[in-house]
């Protein structure tokens, strides 16, 4: 008999509920299915409940697809301005970012391969 299943902590884990894990990325199957949220309002959303991430935290971040799962939109801020001037950064990629709940994956992908070039980019400014 596996010792698991004599384990109430193991057998009664709720998985992605449990404190300390982050939910489903946008790549995960199950993100667009509707759950119910018995927790309430995240308290770091504001009032608003409106979360921005700087385009250059986003591009220097070790984690994009957990960004692009947890943010409304990435912005330019002060010192973005070269990833704002790359000619990379169409006005379809600005577009995108201004509001990352209505993408699809395409647009997703599409994300994360102008963010690749963005990285190249600053590899070669330093």
């Amino acid at each position: 008999i596996d010792p698991r299943l004599l384990d109430p902590k193991h057998v009664f884990d709720q998985g992605y509920e449990a404190e300390g894990r982050a939910g489903p990325t946008i790549f995960h199957k199950s993100y667009d299915k509707q759950r119910r949220q018995r927790g309430g309002y995240d308290a770091a959303a504001g009032v608003t409940m409106h979360r921005a991430l700087s385009v250059t935290e986003f591009v220097e971040g070790n984690d994009p697809v957990r960004a692009l799962s947890d943010y409304n939109a990435l912005v330019f801020e002060g010192a973005c301005a070269p990833y704002r001037e790359h000619a990379a950064t169409t006005d379809e990629i600005k577009a995108c970012l201004e509001d990352l709940k209505v993408l699809n994956k395409g647009d997703f992908t599409r994300v994360l391969r102008w963010r690749l070039r963005l990285r190249k980019y600053r590899q070669q400014l330093l």
